[in-house]
């Protein structure tokens, strides 16, 4: 139950956080395409490149929960195989 209370917390964060990180670069990049000195393409180039990363992170924090839960079950197969067989 830990980890799906994890997983769950976890996924909330990263949007809230996704969400910041849109509107800071929007903030801060928005100013210096109307100040004239960075592009629109170079705006959205910047938001493409922090949507792949944020895609990694969330993938490699999905893939660590995956083996969290996996080893769980790994657990339980070597404790069966190495239990005696009763004769």
């Amino acid at each position: 139950m830990k980890i799906h209370s994890r997983k769950a917390a976890g996924n909330g964060l990263l949007v809230l956080m996704g969400m910041c990180g849109y509107l800071a670069v929007l903030m801060i990049v928005g100013n210096r395409v109307s100040a004239g000195t960075v592009t629109f393409g170079e705006l959205t180039a910047v938001f493409q490149y922090r949507g792949g990363l944020m895609k990694g992170m969330m993938m490699l924090i999905n893939s660590l929960m995956n083996i969290k839960t996996a080893m769980a079950g790994v657990k339980r197969v070597n404790e069966t195989m190495s239990m005696s067989l009763e004769e």
